[in-house]
């Protein structure tokens, strides 16, 4: 990234019926839409099962209304936490 040039970051929300949206770049599947990156909100999954989620510059996490951990994004560092280093593109279950 040159000067001044900043990078998007990727935006999420929850909506009130539990459905998770989000919207921005999406270089390193930060998305977790499986797709491309998007200037309008998609759907993450078809489930209205979400309970919080957080977006950090190019990996996400989100709890599940059952209170499990789920992460997606750049893994280059392990951010996942799921133990690789593979970048996911869509929602991964993580233990703990």
């Amino acid at each position: 990234m040159g000067p001044g040039r900043r990078r998007r970051q990727p935006h999420h929300r929850r909506a009130k019926n539990g459905t998770l949206w989000s919207w921005g770049s999406n270089a390193e599947g930060q998305l977790g839409n499986g797709g491309t990156e998007s200037a309008l909100p998609v759907q993450v999954g078809s489930l209205q099962i979400w309970r919080a989620v957080s977006a950090g510059a190019a990996h996400s996490a989100a709890l599940r209304n059952d209170g499990s951990l789920w992460t997606w994004g750049r893994n280059a560092d392990g951010q996942l936490g799921n133990g690789s280093n593979t970048l996911s593109s869509a929602p991964v279950s993580i233990a703990y």
